[in-house]
């Protein structure tokens, strides 16, 4: 698959996808490598410009319209997204739309990071008010749900665009399936809510009833789990059955399907054993959370859940690069048939 018509400005090279992905990712480890040293020598503070110039170079990088580093390909990303994000309810949806909108689902809680990252960076963390007013603490599970919302209204225009009754409930179905993410996300970010508010009634003084509170988080997470259970099973059913095709019994390959384009069958089994994992690698949080709900109601000390968080977002990332290699077989594979 050299090239695919994506219906969205012509063919992409995979040589030059991998380009612009190879070039961001030696630019973000030389920048890494820089705020590492700089820090080491001068401190923190004085090391936060790297990451600053880095955001701000790669944003003029991929605006830029000199005919250098991909041209062609940063302006196809930037009409897409500007499709993305501020097409209708009745617009067209190119497939090369469609991939990336789903992509940036899984980067979703990247974006959410650039609450933070703003703050701490444009603000210099200097201002309180700001930081714990509750518009801005509301910035970054917006920013999360906005890859969701994308789908979902992607989700709708085809919906309305459509003429055959099995492909409207499709789509239905399909938007249902990103509009189950969103109160993940919000439970998520009421669990931390109430995690901050209680913690600081426990510190007030006074008496509080350290069971009842630990009772109310546990429940918060319990609604988070229920809520993430159902979207990761239903995504997971998505992906196989639907976006890939698979699993189908009466095939010509055993639970795959009737034409494939890849000639090693054993990888269509692999990539689902690893979308079934991948899909359910958030359950590592769980005894986190708990920890953590444990840790505020009784001040023990809290455990670390960077490593966690970070884990998670790369394997995500690993997820939907080979979501994005079976999804794209498939349609190969129609538009052959």
């Amino acid at each position: 698959m050299h090239g695919l018509n994506v219906s969205g400005g012509g063919a992409w090279s995979y040589r030059s996808v991998y380009g612009l992905a190879t070039g961001f990712t030696i630019a973000t480890l030389i920048s890494l490598w820089v705020f590492s040293d700089v820090n080491e020598k001068l401190g923190e503070e004085d090391a936060e410009y790297v990451p600053t110039l880095t955001y701000f170079a790669f944003v003029a990088l991929t605006l830029c319209p000199l005919n250098i580093f991909f041209r062609a390909e940063r302006m196809k990303f930037l009409r897409s997204v500007k499709r993305i994000i501020l097409d209708g309810l009745w617009s067209e949806v190119p497939f090369c739309d469609v991939i990336l909108a789903d992509i940036l689902t899984s980067f979703s809680r990247v974006l959410g990071d650039l609450q933070p990252v703003f703050y701490d960076l444009a603000l210099d963390g200097s201002t309180a008010e700001i930081r714990h007013s509750s518009i801005w603490q509301s910035m970054s599970p917006l920013l999360i749900c906005l890859p969701f919302l994308f789908r979902l209204r992607q989700c709708i225009s085809e919906y309305n665009l459509s003429h055959d009754h099995s492909a409207r409930r499709r789509h239905f179905a399909n938007a249902v399936k990103y509009a189950t993410s969103l109160p993940v996300v919000l439970s998520s970010f009421a669990i931390n809510f109430l995690r901050k508010r209680h913690q600081r009634e426990i510190e007030a003084p006074g008496d509080i009833n350290a069971e009842e509170v630990e009772a109310k988080l546990n429940f918060a997470v319990g609604i988070w789990i229920f809520f993430a259970t159902i979207n990761s099973l239903y995504s997971l059913y998505w992906d196989i059955r639907v976006d890939w095709a698979l699993f189908q019994p009466r095939s010509r390959h055993t639970f795959l399907r009737s034409h494939l384009h890849f000639s090693r069958s054993p990888l269509y089994y692999l990539a689902m054993i690893l979308d079934t994992l991948l899909r359910l690698t958030w359950t590592a949080k769980v005894a986190l959370l708990y920890r953590l709900v444990r840790a505020t109601v009784y001040q023990d000390a809290m455990p670390s859940s960077v490593g966690v968080d970070v884990g998670l977002k790369v394997l995500e990332v690993l997820r939907r690069w080979m979501w994005v290699f079976f999804r794209i077989e498939r349609e190969w594979v129609e538009e052959g048939s």
